[in-house]
């Protein structure tokens, strides 16, 4: 699963998720709008830019932060898992 947080976020209610944001974000519900993504990954990036015509010089992505920070224990356990999913499991090893 690519993008667990979006999944996750597709299957609660808004006003949950709302609350949810306000709690681990510290943000305002007014400052919480509906998205819908086109260009969320690289393929799908460089497909929309041939379509238009566009050249893509350079296209990086960075590594997921961690959004967790305020549940404790838990917030380990998801940088534990960003970790894993940006290196790989070979490469957490070598730490």
């Amino acid at each position: 699963m690519r993008y667990p947080f979006i999944f996750i976020a597709s299957l609660v209610k808004d006003s949950l998720k709302k609350r949810m944001i306000r709690f681990l974000e510290r943000r305002a519900e007014e400052d919480v709008f509906p998205a819908f993504y086109r260009a969320n990954t690289v393929q799908r990036t460089r497909k929309l830019a041939r379509e238009e015509e566009f050249e893509v010089h350079d296209l990086t992505v960075g590594p997921s932060i961690g959004l967790l920070e305020r549940l404790g224990f838990i917030a380990i356990l998801e940088l534990l898992f960003l970790t894993v999913r940006h290196r790989g499991f070979e490469g957490c090893m070598q730490l």
